[in-house]
C-alpha cells in the first residue's frame, strides 16, 4: 500500500467516529483517484457497513468479490453465512447479523453473485438450507440435475439427526427446485423421497392447529407432488386434482388396483385418501348447536329383541350432514384395502407410529370398530382412550352392552354415571332412532342423550313386564308398568300403542304405583287414570293411601267416600297445572332418584 493510500484510509477511519459523512465522502474521492487500490475498495465497504446501508455495502462487496482476492473477502463471507443460519433457524439475530440477511437481499444475479456462490461451494456444508438458499439466489450456478442426486444423499443421512430441520429443508427447498427442471433419480431414492414428502404433509392434515390453511395446501402440493414423481416412476394415468371427487378417486383407484402398476402407488394413494377422508370426518362430526360446538358419535343402535339382524344402516338427522356419513363408509373401504394386504398394512402402521397421529385418528378407529361390530376391540380402544370424555366412554359402553343377555345390571350402572355428567346443550329429541338395531349417530346433547338412556331402560322393562314367565304366571308387577308410563312420557306418540297395551293392563289389575304425583305430567296419561277411576272397575293407589272408587266401597260413610274422591281431584288438579314442565328433566330425575329401585326389581325372580 503506498504512502498516499495509507494516508487516505487513516484520515477516512478517524473521521468515521465524528464524522462519517465525511469519512465516506473521502474514500469516494479516493476510489476514483485509486480504481485498483483493493484497501481503498474494502475501506468504503467497511464505513457502508458502519452506516448500517446494506444497499451500498452490498454494491460495494460484490466489486470487491468481482475485482480482488484477500482473506478479508473470505472471512466476511463466512460472517454472511452464519447470519443467514442463524435467520434461517429463527435464532435472535444481532444488529450485525440483520446487516448480513439485509445486504444478501440486495445482492444482484451477476457475475459478482455467480463468484459469491462458487466461493460458498467450496466452504459451505451443501446440504443446509443457507447452502441451497444462496445457490437458488445465484441459480445459474446451480444445476440441480447435476448436485440433486449427491444433495438428496446428504440430506437423507442428516434427516436421522436432524429430521425436522432436514425435512423441512428438502421439502421447502430441494423439491421445489427438482420439480421445475427435467431430472433423473434411481428408484430407490426417489421411493425414499416418496416416503419423507408423504409423511410431512399428512402430518401438516393434524398438526396444523388453528392454521385449516395449512393442511389444505399440503393437500395440493401432495397432489402435484405425486403427479411429478409418479411421471419418473412410470406410474398409471390418475386424476391428480383436489377436483377430483372422493367417490372418483376410489372408482380410478379400484380401476389401477387390477393392473400391473407399481405396488406403491396403491399404497401411496390409498393412505391419502383415507387420511384426506378421515380428517374430513373427524372434523365434520363437530357440528354447531345452540351456538355451543356439539361432538357426533358413533353408537350401537338398540333392539327391542335380544337377537337382532346385524343390520348396517347408520343413522343420523341434521346438523349432522350426508357428506360426513359418506366421508367415513369410504374411509372404511380404504382401511379395509389396506389391512388386506399385509404389506400395505405393515407401512401403513409405521406411518400412524412415526408421525404419532394414532392420537388424533383414535376416535375413527374406534367408529371403525363399532361399525364392523367387533366389540372386542371396541371396548379396549374406548378404555385405553385417554382423550375421551367420561361421558362419551359411558354412552358408547352402553351401546355395545345394552343388547347383550344378562346385562342389566352393567347397563343402568352406565345410565347412572351418564346422568350425572349430562351437558349442557340441550339440543332436540331424535326422530330417526328406530328399534331394529342400525347404528346411529348421536349427538352429545343433553335431549338426545336422556332420550337414549331412557330407550335403553324402557327395552330392559319391556322384556320384564312382557317375558313368557309373566305371562304364564300373570304377574305383572306395577312398579314396572309405572316405570314405563314415566319413561314413555319423552316420546309419548311415538309409543301410543305401548302407551295403550299398558293402560289395558291396569284397567285389568288396576295399578299399586305412589309415584304417579312425583313423576305422571303428561295430559292424556292423567285423562286416562281419570277415566279408569270414574268407571270404577280396579283399584289405584296412586299416592300413598289407596284410591277406591265409591261404588266398590261397602264400608264406611259418604264423608270418607268424598275425602276420598277430593284427594284424587286434588292429585288430578296438581299433575294437570305440571304438565308444561320440562319432561326432559322429569325423567331424568325419575332416573337419578330410582336407580336403585328399578335395577332391584328388573333383577328380581
Amino acid at each position: 500500500m503506498s504512502k498516499e493510500v495509507e494516508e487516505i484510509i487513516k484520515k477516512a477511519l478517524a473521521l468515521k467516529e465524528t464524522d462519517l459523512e465525511a469519512s465516506k465522502a473521502l474514500i469516494i474521492t479516493a476510489k476514483t483517484l485509486f480504481p485498483k487500490n483493493y484497501e481503498i475498495f474494502y475501506t468504503d465497504y467497511q464505513l457502508q457497513k458502519a452506516s448500517g446501508n446494506y444497499t451500498d455495502a452490498a454494491k460495494s462487496f460484490s466489486y470487491i468479490v468481482l475485482c480482488f482476492e484477500n482473506v478479508e473477502i473470505v472471512h466476511e463471507l463466512k460472517l454472511l453465512v452464519a447470519s443467514l443460519k442463524k435467520a434461517d433457524r429463527n435464532e435472535n439475530l444481532n444488529e450485525g447479523d440483520n446487516f448480513f440477511v439485509n445486504m444478501f437481499q440486495c445482492f444482484a444475479n451477476g457475475p459478482a453473485g455467480q463468484k459469491i456462490a462458487m466461493m460458498l461451494t467450496d466452504t459451505n456444508d451443501s446440504s443446509d438450507f443457507t447452502y441451497i438458499r444462496i445457490m437458488k439466489k445465484f441459480s445459474k450456478n446451480f444445476n440441480i440435475s447435476v448436485h440433486a442426486p449427491r444433495l438428496l444423499e446428504k440430506i437423507f443421512n442428516s434427516i436421522t439427526n436432524s429430521p425436522i430441520e432436514y425435512t423441512e429443508l428438502l421439502v421447502k427447498e430441494v423439491l421445489p427446485l427438482m420439480m421445475s427442471e427435467p431430472i433423473e433419480l434411481p428408484p430407490d431414492m426417489l421411493y425414499r423421497l416418496l416416503s419423507i414428502v408423504f409423511k410431512y404433509h399428512i402430518s401438516n392434515f393434524y398438526n396444523h392447529g388453528d392454521k385449516r390453511h395449512l393442511a389444505d395446501e399440503s393437500r395440493v402440493k401432495l397432489l402435484e407432488f405425486f403427479k411429478w414423481i409418479g411421471g419418473l416412476l412410470k406410474w398409471e394415468p390418475f386424476p391428480y386434482s383436489t377436483t377430483c371427487s372422493k367417490d372418483l378417486y376410489w372408482q380410478k383407484l379400484k380401476q389401477i388396483e387390477n393392473t400391473t402398476c407399481d405396488s406403491k402407488q396403491i399404497f401411496y394413494l390409498t393412505c391419502y385418501l383415507f387420511f384426506i377422508l378421515s380428517q374430513e370426518y373427524l372434523e365434520n362430526t363437530k357440528v354447531k348447536i345452540d351456538g355451543q360446538e356439539v361432538q357426533y358419535i358413533l353408537i350401537e343402535g338398540l333392539s327391542e329383541e335380544i337377537v337382532a339382524p346385524p343390520l348396517m344402516n347408520i343413522l343420523y338427522e341434521k346438523p349432522f350432514q350426508a357428506e360426513t356419513l359418506s366421508s367415513f363408509l369410504l374411509a372404511v373401504k380404504a382401511q379395509d384395502l389396506l389391512r388386506h394386504n399385509v404389506m400395505f398394512y405393515q407401512d401403513f402402521n409405521k406411518i400412524l407410529f412415526e408421525l404419532n397421529i394414532t392420537t388424533h385418528i383414535n376416535r375413527l378407529i374406534i367408529d371403525f370398530a363399532i361399525y364392523l361390530r367387533i366389540n372386542t376391540d371396541s371396548y379396549n380402544l374406548i378404555n385405553a382412550n385417554s382423550q375421551m370424555s367420561n361421558l362419551e366412554k359411558n354412552i358408547r359402553m352402553l351401546s355395545l352392552i345394552t343388547n347383550n343377555v344378562n346385562s342389566t345390571r352393567e347397563a343402568f350402572e352406565y345410565v347412572k354415571s351418564i346422568m350425572i355428567d349430562l351437558p349442557s346443550c340441550n339440543g332436540t329429541f331424535l326422530k330417526n332412532l328406530t328399534p331394529d338395531r342400525s347404528l346411529l349417530f348421536l349427538p352429545l346433547t343433553k335431549n338426545a342423550i336422556v332420550q337414549f338412556c331412557t330407550r335403553v331402560i324402557i327395552n330392559l322393562l319391556k322384556r320384564k313386564v312382557f317375558s313368557k314367565e309373566s305371562s304364564l304366571t300373570k304377574t305383572i308387577d306395577d312398579f314396572q308398568l309405572g316405570s314405563l308410563l314415566v319413561l314413555l312420557q319423552l316420546e309419548f306418540y311415538d309409543n301410543i300403542p305401548l302407551v295403550e297395551h299398558i293402560f289395558e293392563i291396569i284397567r285389568m289389575k288396576g295399578l299399586d304405583f305412589p309415584l304417579f304425583s312425583s313423576y305422571i305430567i303428561n295430559i292424556e296419561m292423567i285423562e286416562e287414570f281419570l277415566s279408569i277411576y270414574r268407571a270404577g272397575e280396579v283399584k289405584l293407589k296412586l299416592c300413598s293411601t289407596p284410591l277406591t272408587p265409591t261404588s266398590q266401597r261397602r264400608i264406611g260413610t259418604r264423608g270418607a267416600d268424598r275425602n276420598v274422591k277430593e284427594d284424587f281431584k286434588q292429585i288430578i288438579r296438581q299433575q294437570v297445572l305440571r304438565s308444561n314442565e320440562n319432561v326432559t328433566e322429569i325423567v331424568k330425575t325419575f332416573i337419578d332418584q330410582e336407580h336403585i329401585n328399578i335395577l332391584t326389581n328388573l333383577m328380581a325372580f
